[in-house]
């Protein structure tokens, strides 16, 4: 397969039957295609068993995120991203938090916070992102670079949109979003995104120290970082 319209009449996995759905769906759309013109099956996230499906030609191509097409590298299987351009405007990520929750509690936003200055320390100090990886599982470090590969192009997605506000909500990519949810089936009428998009609450979350977020992270690197042992004249 080199491009979408080599797609047409073949079985394509999914690793979620609605998310991925939609954006197959948009991927068809740009090549003049509908979601017809394509089996779908759904095969779950990336993993060696749905690499050893798509290699074995039972699925012509996968619908997935970034972390499910480095398990296929994982797997020795060479893949090609053949998505076309124009579908980077969309939201990746999110987190669900029932209204009262968010209203009566300081434990989201708290939580929140701390992602955000893990993810600013982490995009600020690669050093040390790599280091709290490998110390956090270790099993996924066999190949250090191809795993220094997969960091680096997750930093890349988690960089904030505007270089500094950590969870910025732009309101177009959602409908974006829900607009290939609506054209894919997934949802069966449209809702009002301003019910469910809380963006009053970014100063608070984004709300932290810089300066003494790196200080905390340098330190943190320098206790774990094995003393180098010298050699004797």
């Amino acid at each position: 397969m080199r491009t979408v319209a080599d797609l047409k009449g073949r079985n394509i996995g999914l690793a979620s039957p609605d998310q991925d759905r939609a954006y197959l769906t948009a991927a068809l759309r740009k090549a003049g295609l509908s979601i017809g013109d394509v089996d779908t099956t759904t095969v779950g996230p990336g993993s060696a068993a749905v690499a050893r499906t798509l290699e074995s030609g039972r699925i012509a191509a996968y619908a997935g995120t970034l972390t499910d097409f480095f398990a296929f590298d994982d797997a020795g299987l060479p893949v090609r991203d053949i998505t076309p351009p124009g579908l980077e405007e969309l939201p990746a990520g999110g987190y669900v938090v029932r209204t009262q929750t968010l209203e009566n509690s300081d434990v989201p936003v708290r939580f929140f916070r701390a992602l955000a200055r893990g993810t600013y320390a982490g995009l600020q100090r690669p050093k040390a992102a790599e280091a709290a990886a490998r110390q956090a599982a270790p099993e996924e470090w066999g190949e250090p670079e191809k795993a220094r590969g997969l960091l680096a192009e997750l930093s890349r997605t988690l960089a904030p949109l505007d270089g500094r506000t950590f969870g910025e909500i732009r309101p177009a990519r959602w409908s974006n979003a829900q607009n290939l949810l609506l054209e894919s089936g997934a949802l069966e009428k449209p809702v009002d995104l301003t019910t469910l998009l809380a963006t009053d609450v970014l100063q608070r979350i984004n709300d932290f120290d810089r300066a003494a977020t790196l200080a905390t992270a340098d330190a943190w690197l320098t206790k774990h970082t094995p003393a180098q042992q010298g050699s004797a004249p």
